[in-house]
């Protein structure tokens, strides 16, 4: 009997008695995901940067997404000079707040705070809170809007003594990261060695080496989840089929709703770039699965993942 169907076999006996069938791994341990804040140290050990909400991952973009660039420049303004004392710089997301604190030996602490906004047609408005020094108890606040690439300087404080002003040179510049794309070629042959499937970062679906080959016949993957229903992905626009996936290097991620799969391969899926996947989702099939001719499938502790060669096959993920 053929090895798939004898997989598919023991799904449908252990779903017909209610139990989880069982797969060939263990419970996948979970990772960490994004840290939700980045330190930087500067060399003398006098910069710290922080950003509260971790820093942006746009490998998966699936739409273009507008990420700030905040270059800062901490300036001594003398009567006779303007002195650099420090630049440094702070990658955040639209209306994401990020902190820079700065200290050490002979230098006086700085806590800067801000909270960048793009204000369409207009330019970037910049919220700051800061302090500076011991003397400053309550934390003073500038809002200002700046066009895009355009500076604007904050004052924290004067030294009379000196006759000087230590001022923060602020220039916040839009970069808009660019979403997956189309894969443009034919795929011929789809190869994922080692490859697993886990659900919100947590849990494993299954996991085995899977791979198709095709002249003429589209390929496609699938995956079953026992508690979510069947998901079938597709590397080029299809009816019936909506952009939600993207694949990049050795991994391919799939967001349904509140879902995050991330299926993972120990080589490249699909040659470098970021590429769109089309997604099939059918709740309805949450109780039943079959692996027909053309497709392979591999049954797991918590589903099944296969692929599959042709537009026949696909008819029956439409019930």
């Amino acid at each position: 009997m053929n090895t798939s169907l004898k997989k598919i076999a023991i799904l449908v006996v252990c779903l017909s008695l209610g139990f989880p069938a069982a797969g060939r791994c263990q419970e996948k341990d979970k990772r960490q995901t994004d840290k939700k804040s980045v330190s930087v140290v500067a060399e003398d050990g006098t910069l710290t940067i922080v950003q509260s909400s971790g820093r942006p991952d746009d490998r998966f973009l699936i739409t273009p997404k507008k990420y700030i660039n905040i270059q800062f420049e901490l300036l001594e303004i003398k009567p006779s000079e303007t002195v650099s004392l420090e630049k440094w710089g702070l990658r955040t997301e639209q209306g994401t707040p990020g902190e820079v604190v700065r200290g050490g030996q002979d230098r006086l602490p700085l806590d800067v705070h801000i909270v960048p906004t793009i204000v369409e047609g207009k330019g970037i408005r910049l919220k700051v809170d800061f302090k500076i020094g011991p003397e400053m108890k309550t934390p003073k606040t500038e809002e200002i809007l700046v066009p895009n690439a355009g500076s604007v300087m904050v004052e924290l404080l004067e030294n009379k003594a000196k006759g000087s002003r230590i001022a923060l040179r602020l220039t916040p510049i839009v970069e808009v990261a660019e979403a997956a794309k189309e894969y443009p070629g034919k795929i011929r042959e789809l190869t994922l060695p080692d490859s697993f499937l886990v659900l919100n970062d947590d849990k494993l679906i299954a996991h085995d080496d899977l791979s198709a080959r095709s002249d003429s016949a589209d390929i496609y993957l699938f995956f079953y989840c026992f508690t979510k229903g069947v998901y079938v992905l597709s590397f080029k626009p299809a009816d019936g089929f909506t952009p939600a996936g993207v694949v990049n290097g050795k991994t391919l991620r799939v967001k349904v709703g509140e879902d995050t799969f991330d299926w993972h391969s120990s080589k490249p899926i699909l040659p470098e770039g970021k590429w769109l996947v089309w997604v099939h989702y059918n709740p309805r099939l949450a109780s039943e699965v079959s692996v027909g001719k053309g497709e392979t499938g591999i049954l797991g502790k918590n589903g099944l993942i296969g692929i599959g060669v042709g537009q026949e096959m696909l008819k029956k993920y439409f019930k």
